[in-house]
């Protein structure tokens, strides 16, 4: 039941010019279902992951998923953000890493390691391979492990996420967003 406002913003950014997406709250939901969820996410085509997989294995190797982001909140900073990475090959995997998110409408960079898994794969096609994002908010019944591939249950935050629908005007933003192999962004 929460709805945001999405804006691209070119004024402002790390570097005072930089494109960004802005997700800001225009309607709260402060206690999302236990079932209710969103987020923000990128396909990424099957093909364009084939860097990613380990040739040792043929399963998918250590990636590393880095960028900047800003956010607001009424609620006292830091708080966390989910990170989520969703391979699309069938094996079903699942990857939920929480992002802190240290002071209050302030850009910062941020990278995550997602460590090698020994069943997910991309497969090689031009289908979709990945997909790779933001939890905006969800409910009690899509909490995963933090830090932790498991079988996909379509798991958005851990219970440490914040939500970020708690109040209007609360908002994520984010820009340079890269995913790459190995454990250096």
């Amino acid at each position: 039941s929460a709805r945001w406002t999405a804006s691209v913003e070119t004024s402002g950014g790390p570097s005072g010019s930089d494109r960004w997406l802005k997700m800001l709250c225009t309607t709260a939901d402060a206690s999302p279902g236990a079932a209710e969820q969103q987020f923000i996410r990128q396909g990424v085509e099957s093909s364009n992951c084939a860097s990613l997989v380990d040739t040792s294995t043929g399963k998918i190797g250590a990636v590393t998923v880095s960028g900047q982001l800003i956010a607001h909140s009424t609620t006292s900073f830091p708080l966390k953000v989910a990170l989520l990475f969703w391979p699309e090959d069938g094996t079903s995997r699942q990857y939920v890493s929480d992002i802190s998110v240290t002071a209050d409408a302030t850009w910062q960079a941020f990278s995550v390691t997602i460590p090698a898994d020994t069943v997910a794969i991309f497969d090689n096609n031009n289908g979709l391979g990945l997909r790779v994002g933001l939890s905006l908010c969800a409910g009690s019944n899509l909490q995963a492990s933090d830090n932790t591939w498991a079988n996909q249950t379509n798991d958005s935050v851990t219970s440490a996420t914040h939500n970020w629908a708690a109040a209007t005007n609360e908002y994520i933003g984010f820009t340079n967003f890269k995913v790459e192999r190995g454990s250096v962004a």
